[in-house]
């Protein structure tokens, strides 16, 4: 693999997701909602941690990210896009879509 084939990473798991709209919404509403949360905590601690006097702050959420803002509005925006892409038109049309890429992808890493 090379390095910026990561990015693939989310259409190849979107791949194995049965294509049922409930299936989808349920994802990407969990998606964003846990991004949010995740976002939110991360402020709150950051905030507690400055008004409090800590230099570095390692605990609640930076316990397990370093960045859990950015971890956040990933989580969210992957669930944003999914949710938008769930309409009849834009289901087809991104199924088709991420076909193409897939195959496309395949071609240029075979050996």
């Amino acid at each position: 693999m090379k390095l910026g084939d990561i990015v693939i990473l989310p259409i190849l798991i979107l791949k194995l997701i049965p294509c049922s709209n409930a299936i989808l919404i349920s994802i990407s509403l969990l998606s964003i909602f846990l991004g949010l949360l995740i976002f939110s905590l991360g402020i709150v601690t950051w905030i507690y941690g400055k008004f409090n006097g800590f230099k570095v702050i390692d605990f609640w959420i930076y316990k397990y990210s370093k960045h859990p803002q950015y971890l956040g509005y990933l989580l969210w925006s992957c669930g944003l896009l999914l949710i938008t892409s769930i309409s009849e038109g834009n289901l087809q049309y991104y199924q088709i879509s991420m076909t193409n890429i897939l195959n496309n992808y395949n071609r240029n890493c075979s050996i």
